[in-house]
């Protein structure tokens, strides 16, 4: 996400980014216009989306640190994008081949598990 440029960012209701991932193939991001304007309201970029006070792209130590401040992992972004694509009904192997996962096995750890996470409410208290 590094060499994003602002030209190339597509918005419909959500931010659309196209990327370069792992495995070096192209990729789509979405991210809520929330987020995209806390990001716009922070940096002020000029050409990248993630630009130094010289309008050069951040580094990937320099993005790290920027998302830590906003409170947000990097990773969160392809988890984001991974549920997103569950939500909308794509299939378990669609959603690993998006992701460059090696086996189904490894996306249905991550996305398709059968426990909650400390975060989730329980529904019976």
């Amino acid at each position: 996400m590094i060499n994003v440029k602002l030209k190339d960012l597509n918005s419909n209701g959500n931010i659309k980014i196209d990327i370069i991932g792992k495995g070096r193939k192209q990729r789509k991001v979405y991210i809520k216009p929330e987020l995209y304007n806390r990001i716009l309201d922070e940096i002020k970029p000029k050409e990248y989306l993630f630009e130094n006070e010289h309008n050069r792209p951040f580094t990937r130590q320099l993005m790290f640190r920027f998302f830590n401040r906003l409170d947000i992992h990097p990773h969160l972004l392809r988890h984001s994008c991974a549920m997103y694509l569950k939500e909308k009904g794509a299939s378990i192997k669609y959603i690993s081949e998006y992701l460059g996962h090696s086996s189904i096995a490894i996306t249905a750890e991550y996305y398709f598990h059968d426990k909650p996470g400390p975060d989730v409410v329980n529904y019976f208290d």
